[in-house]
Formats: C-alpha cells, structure tokens, sequence
C-alpha cells in the first residue's frame, strides 16, 4: 500500500495526469491510518472540553463564502464573470490578491500547484470551480481554467442519494434533479407551508457534509420560537436520531438548523459508500425524529 502511495504521490509532483477515485480513497484511507495510528495527544483540561462541548458548532452561515488564508484568492476567482473561460495570473499578482508572500515551496516545486484537494491552497480554487494549468516556473505564472468536476461529482452523489432515499417507503423524498449545487432539497415536513421545515443535506466550505432541519416560515420570530420549542426536547429528539445535534438558532439570521455533520468534501467523497450510507440513515432519522412536530402525518 505504501508503494502505491508513493507511485500516486509522484504522479501528483511530476504532473501525471488527474488521480483517480481509486487513487483519491488511498491517499485518504493512509492519511486516516496515520492519523488514527499516532501517539494519542494529553487530554485537554476539563474546563476546555466543557467549552468544546457545550459552544455551538456554527453560529453562522458557513456557506457565505471562501474560508481560510488562501479566501482571497479563491474570492477572485469566484467574481469572474461567468463568460470567462480562464485566468492568467503571475505569482507576484497572486500575492497581491492574497496580501502575503507566497511560501518558498511555490517558486521551487510544481507539485505545489497541482489540483489536489487535500491541499489548502488546491482546495481554494477548486472549491470555486478552477483548476491550474500551464504552470511556468520559470516565468512564475500559471492559468487557472473553469472546470465542472465539482458539479459534476454534486450531480452523481446526490443522484445516487434519491436513489437509496425513494426506497425508504415511510420517507417523504421530493426526489429533486440534481443541478450540480452543493445542497439538494430532500423532503418538506409541512403539508400546508412545505417551505417552514425541510431536510436539506449540504457540502460545506469547511471540508463537512450535514444532514439538517431547515426551520424557514418567513417569519423570524415564529422560526425562532418553533426552534425554542423544539430545543426544549432537546433529548428526546436527540434519542429518536441516535446521537447529538448541532442546534444552530443563527440569532443573526430569518432562519434556523439543526443538523449533524461529518468530514467530507465533494472532490474525495463523491464515490464513498460509507458516505452515502451515512446520509441516508440520518435522513431517515430527521424524518421519524422531526415528521411528528409538523402536519407530515396529516397526508394520506
């Protein structure tokens, strides 16, 4: 297996081609190994792991644009007028937009520039659908291209997603096309307002895929009250799914969720039975765990 990734690690650096799906779920399955195999790290005192547990997870929209030290770069990319097929860019330019130096591994290697997105620099523009091509080291430049492998990969999984769903007979499945978005509508819980309580699932841009309760009526004080109630059976619900919720009121915001995540990202994962099987058992979950406080039971 370490042959295999050293043979995929020089494809990467020699630019070789694009790794497969095969090639993807190794690297990812070795870096896990590595992970899971170090020394365990000291505990953290009790007060921190009180914190961790009890803070939210996400207060805010983590779908509102490109995070990390690469962002701006990443945002330049996205304000691209959408006629606009490619982007040369010097590495002094690049600079610019980012409002730092670029580290020294980015003038020495090629590998530095190559479309993986298990790097933090790669994630960013392939987060907004570019990939790098004609890299010159030695004019230190390189052109970005739009690319559709990410709406392609968000077509095939949620595609296969409604498949596994529609054969869940009690679950309510809109059963929507997929049109290569990061999110897809998988059923309304309210027969007289279906926009008030849906099942979404999502890609994020923190590398995390959920499964969520979107509490949306237009109002915000009903949605937050709903949301209230809804928190005051925190444990029985959270019995009913299995395990704990992320109960995110966004006090900032018309709307609310709640929602269970995993790590994932669209570019490794599309492929992933594991993944898949995890979305479908959670919907389901969200469906027997949230149907009954909305007039779902009501139909026929």
């Amino acid at each position: 297996m370490l042959q295999q990734v050293r043979d995929v690690r020089n494809k990467l650096a020699h630019f070789r081609g694009e790794l497969t799906s095969d090639e993807r779920r190794l690297i990812q399955f070795a870096a896990l190994w590595l992970e899971t195999n170090l020394p365990a790290e000291p505990p953290h005192p009790p007060a921190l792991v009180a914190i961790a547990t009890q803070a939210p997870a996400h207060q805010e929209e983590d779908d509102a644009g490109p995070h990390g030290s690469y962002a701006p770069l990443a945002a330049h990319l996205e304000a691209q007028a959408a006629d606009n097929p490619s982007v040369t860019l010097t590495f002094q330019e690049i600079e610019g937009i980012l409002k730092k130096e670029l580290p020294r591994s980015a003038y020495e290697y090629r590998a530095w520039w190559s479309n993986d997105p298990m790097k933090p620099q790669s994630a960013a523009w392939l987060d907004e659908g570019w990939r790098t091509t004609s890299v010159s080291m030695t004019e230190r430049r390189l052109t970005f291209v739009r690319t559709n492998d990410r709406e392609e990969a968000y077509i095939s999984f949620f595609a296969k997603l409604n498949a596994r769903l529609v054969k869940e007979a009690a679950f309510p499945l809109r059963n929507v096309s997929p049109q290569g978005q990061s999110w897809l509508s998988l059923a309304s819980l309210d027969r007289l307002r279906p926009e008030l309580a849906t099942i979404f699932t999502a890609f994020t841009r923190r590398k995390q895929f959920r499964i969520e309760l979107y509490i949306d009526g237009g109002n915000r004080d009903a949605n937050k009250q709903r949301f209230d109630q809804l928190l005051t059976r925190k444990s029985e619900i959270e019995k009913v799914i299995g395990e704990p919720l992320q109960w995110e009121r966004m006090n900032q915001r018309r709307a609310c969720r709640i929602a269970v995540y995993t790590k994932a990202q669209i570019l490794t994962d599309a492929d992933s039975p594991t993944l898949l099987e995890w979305a479908v058992k959670r919907a389901v979950h969200f469906h027997q765990a949230f149907g009954p406080e909305f007039s779902i039971t009501d139909i026929a």
